[in-house]
Parts: C-alpha cells; sequence; structure tokens
C-alpha cells in the first residue's frame, strides 16, 4: 500500500485516530509518538535534529489530531496511526503541493 519514493502519500490505521485531522502548520505544545512504546518527541526537537532552518519550519504542512503530529508532510510519520496486522481500515491520505 505504502510507495516509499512518494513523500507526498502516506497510509494510517483509521481505528487508531481518535480525533478530527487537520492539516496545518506548527504549533506550541505538538509533538510525535516516535516509537511503537509511545515515546514522544516535541516538534520542535524533531525539526532541531533534522536541520530544518527555523524559518523554514512554519512553511512545512502537518497531518494533525489534536497536538499530536501524525505525519511532517514529505519527511515522517509519527508511530501512533502505522498500519499493522491488525489494522482493518486504511486511510490513505495524498497531499499535492506546488513549489
Amino acid at each position: 500500500l505504502i510507495n516509499e519514493k512518494n513523500n507526498y502519500t502516506k497510509c494510517f490505521d483509521y481505528g487508531k485516530i481518535l480525533g478530527s485531522l487537520v492539516l496545518r502548520n506548527r504549533r506550541d505544545g505538538d509533538y510525535m509518538i516516535i516509537s511503537p512504546k509511545g515515546g514522544r518527541k516535541k516538534l520542535k526537537s524533531f525539526f532541531i535534529d533534522n536541520k530544518i532552518e527555523p524559518d523554514k519550519r512554519m512553511q512545512i504542512p502537518l497531518l494533525t489530531c489534536d497536538n499530536e503530529v501524525l505525519w511532517v508532510v514529505g519527511m515522517r510519520t509519527g508511530c501512533s496511526a502505522y498500519v499493522d496486522e491488525t489494522t482493518s481500515k486504511v486511510l490513505m491520505v495524498t497531499i499535492t503541493m506546488s513549489l
């Protein structure tokens, strides 16, 4: 289901998404679940670790559920809604971006 070369289409386990999805830019308090055991990382730390310049951070779209970032578009997905062997419904999200 996932084409690893296409950074703008991702699949999520629909049953693990517990709120409404919103595509937006970053806000204070945003975080990602970075491990299957529930380890969290602040989005600011993620951007610093990946050497994203501060003036570029507001330009990167995020797929979020409240303050949890499910997908930093074009970069990484969080672990909380990974598709696995227990998944019964898959949500495929495609984002088209023009440069």
